[in-house]
């Protein structure tokens, strides 16, 4: 009987397009991060909104911890850190959506689509970009509310899922934003990509608990996904465990149907030429 060589396997082709999409993914990432670092007037303005939010409301607003049926232990400040933070995410997001749109009209995110075999990969380093930038405005905020004399009273446990839930918040805000500049490709898109998170940002238990709003915001905040989040967000911040179970499936279905709103505005951008 003659020996048979048998031929060494063949990397998968499958992983090989994984491995290039991520490659992809990364580059774009570390170049929009290098270059938002190095830019004070793109480094500021996700981290200063927030952070006079922040300070307006937890100070103006504060009294309202006394109201009968305000019964957050921690008091009004870290009540506020928790909106702040959350909303201080998904502009993060909304920010790296705009980078996008900002690279259409330099040229620079048609070279992407033509150069970038895997164009999947696009969104997911202008996603990538949003996790890069949220955790600094959590941290500055976090800093400034610990100088302020803000009440923390988690555990590193319960502090390292707040942060997850603010990741996955910039990660939606990423995706929409995304969506948007994919199909109209230009930075005049931006009060589009921010009228629609304003909306269901504060059309939550902003100033005070669900209890404590009027009959037609409850109504609409017990709607709202955003709620459950900044609900755990809250409870997490006082060691407490709060819908989290609400929190997961929100997030995962929030997720999944900004990719695919995404994913369809990358098909927009590729039958259009992204002209």
């Amino acid at each position: 009987m003659s020996a048979v060589t048998a031929a060494p396997p063949a990397m998968p082709r499958a992983s090989s397009a994984r491995a290039a999409g991520t490659r992809a993914a990364l580059g774009i990432a570390g170049r929009n991060l290098r270059t938002a670092f190095t830019t004070p007037s793109l480094l500021l303005p996700p981290i200063v909104a927030p952070l006079v939010f922040f300070t307006a409301f937890s100070g103006g607003l504060s009294v309202l911890a006394h109201v009968p049926g305000f019964a957050y232990r921690n008091g009004y400040l870290s009540f506020e850190f928790v909106f702040a933070a959350l909303q201080g995410a998904v502009f993060a997001g909304i920010f790296s959506g705009l980078t996008l749109a900002r690279d259409f009209e330099s040229g620079v995110a048609r070279r992407l689509l033509v150069g970038v075999r895997h164009h999947r990969a696009i969104v997911g380093g202008y996603v990538l970009t949003a996790l890069g930038r949220a955790p600094v405005v959590t941290v500055a905020l976090f800093l400034i509310g610990l100088a302020a004399g803000m009440k923390v009273t988690a555990d590193p446990l319960q502090l390292l899922l707040l942060f997850a839930i603010s990741e996955c918040l910039a990660a939606m805000g990423a995706l929409w934003a995304c969506g948007i500049a994919l199909r109209l490709r230009t930075v005049q898109a931006a009060p589009l990509m921010q009228i629609f998170a304003f909306l269901t940002v504060y059309l939550s238990p902003v100033f005070a608990p669900v209890g404590l709003l009027s009959p037609w915001l409850r109504a609409v905040a017990r709607l709202n996904p955003f709620t459950a989040l900044l609900e755990s967000g809250r409870g997490l911040m006082q060691g407490d465990l709060v819908r989290l179970g609400a929190t997961a499936a929100a997030t995962a279905g929030l997720l999944l149907l900004l990719y695919l709103w995404a994913v369809l505005g990358l098909r927009r951008a590729r039958a259009a030429g992204a002209s």
